[in-house]
């Protein structure tokens, strides 16, 4: 699977970018599909667990109808790549859209069947792996380079969609009547994005270069009124298709046979260990925040708190938020730069939490905090929308800039099977960790995560604003490329930079 940014030379005057902010949002329901599927648990897990139930979920039983949504979107996320060149980006969407609506019957049908409720949720989680990947594709492919960030957040935004749908719903109608109407999701994905136009790097990939031109012609808004040259981005994407190939041709043993002999010859001063570093850490503090144990758990930890207002409506608070904050970010991100936000996100993060974690300690001491019984409200909001402006859409297109291109299909890979691997695990641990540390020892070690994600961006990440895919790739060279081995500077006659 190969990333492509759509050229952009200042001499050419660029399209217009209407059509393309409507392709990929409309691309990105199926990411609300998959924020249903996350946010979900929210308002049904206390209804499972509940005491009027004859036969309700225990802790552990609950643990694992949240995780196991996140277990399959690692396993779904491995072949998103390959399915995406060998079916295409629109058709496989399309056709992951059948999944989602197939587990929302089975939740429909499964009443408290633990195994149909893990099936239904493996089953979901599966389209939402390969979604999350596909999506980002897409997206990519068809927007200009200036416009790249915007669309970028929209994965993410709508992510927080389908959670606020959840939360919504969840509120308004019974447990059966939330699974019945995310049903309907799909659905209305299916139906929009249909008419979409098909990556157009994916049609030149497969010799289809009369469709690829008609698709650009429409996402770039070229009409008898409005004439904009496409053949300047055409050629730039062939020119890119060719430089993969040339790449592919050199990949002789299998996707994990090159993992192999690429690592073999790994070096900790290259150009793709600077990039795994970036990546890898970003995915890692992404979810070490604690983020999704809070939103997969917001309606108990408000209960939990012992808030003021009722928690389900607390809940929509924070789901409201979420969403407006995402989508300002992807103002901020084109103004403010990927660094800055990052670095603002993950202070303002563990502020957050270290303030809920002195809460609850009082709380569970016994302390009278009615007074304050707004603070737990105000702390997760604003966890929340610091996420949604920085920690939350920035490494998923941060990702596809940092990555050469001869390594993206196994460190993307691994990034996104790490990603997931973390959300599965911190929503497994997360009622265990309550259970045994208590909520002020949880969110205090969700704390020391965000101050050290905040050093790790502060010394590791640098800034990508603006700069082309080549531009950051040699600014990653010049960065890391110097540094040679003693077996290669021998080689090459060259000395170490320190020895200059």
């Amino acid at each position: 699977m190969e990333h492509f940014d759509v050229a952009h030379d200042e001499s050419l005057k660029g399209g217009k970018k209407a059509r393309q902010y409507i392709a990929a949002l409309l691309a990105s329901l199926g990411c609300l599909c998959g924020g249903a599927v996350l946010g979900w648990t929210s308002p049904a897990l206390p209804y499972l667990q509940g005491e009027d139930l004859n036969d309700s979920l225990t802790d552990d039983q609950g643990s694992w109808v949240g995780a196991t949504a996140p277990l399959g979107a690692l396993v779904g996320a491995l072949p998103g790549g390959w399915l995406a060149d060998t079916f295409g980006r629109k058709a496989m969407l399309l056709y992951l859209a059948v999944p989602y609506f197939v587990s929302w019957l089975m939740i429909v049908f499964a009443d408290t069947s633990v195994i149909i409720l893990c099936a239904a949720r493996v089953l979901c989680g599966l389209s939402m792996g390969a979604t999350t990947v596909i999506t980002s594709l897409y997206n990519e492919e068809i927007s200009e380079v200036e416009i790249r960030g915007a669309i970028g957040v929209y994965l993410d935004l709508m992510l927080s969609v389908g959670i606020l749908w959840c939360y919504l719903v969840g509120a308004m109608v019974p447990y059966l009547w939330l699974a019945i109407a995310s049903c309907g999701l799909p659905i209305v994905f299916f139906i929009t994005f249909v008419w979409m136009p098909e990556s157009p790097v994916y049609l030149l990939s497969r010799g289809k270069d009369e469709k690829a031109e008609k698709a650009l012609k429409w996402l770039r808004g070229v009409s008898p009124d409005y004439d904009y040259d496409i053949s300047y981005e055409i050629s730039h994407m062939k020119n890119r298709l060719d430089e993969a190939v040339s790449i592919a041709s050199m990949k002789k043993h299998g996707f994990w046979g090159d993992v192999r002999e690429t690592l073999a010859k790994f070096s900790w001063t290259s150009p793709a260990a600077e990039a795994s570093k970036i990546v890898f850490g970003l995915m890692l503090f992404q979810q070490m925040s604690g983020i999704d144990a809070v939103l997969f758990y917001t309606v108990e930890i408000f209960q939990g708190a012992g808030s003021s207002m009722s928690a389900y409506t607390c809940t929509i608070i924070v789901g409201v938020v979420q969403v407006l904050a995402t989508g300002a970010s992807s103002l901020l991100v084109e103004l403010t730069g990927r660094r800055f936000l990052l670095m603002i996100s993950e202070a303002a993060m563990a502020l957050c939490l270290a303030i809920l974690a002195i809460y609850f300690y009082f709380k569970d001491s016994g302390h009278d905090v009615s007074s304050i019984g707004w603070l737990p409200l105000a702390s997760v909001t604003t966890f929340v929308v610091m996420f949604a402006v920085g920690l939350g859409p920035l490494p998923w297109f941060m990702m596809s800039e940092v990555v050469p291109t001869e390594s993206r299909d196994w460190i993307n890979a691994m990034a996104v099977c790490l990603n997931w691997t973390l959300v599965f695990t911190v929503t497994k641990v997360f009622s265990l960790m309550l259970n045994s540390m208590g909520n002020a020892g949880t969110f205090g070690f969700f704390c020391i995560c965000c101050v050290v994600g905040l050093v790790f961006v502060a010394v590791v990440v640098p800034e990508t604003k603006g700069k082309s895919l080549e531009e950051i790739q040699d600014d990653l060279v010049k960065k890391k490329g110097p540094r040679l081995s003693l077996t290669d500077e021998l080689e090459n006659g060259t000395k170490p930079l320190d020895q200059k």
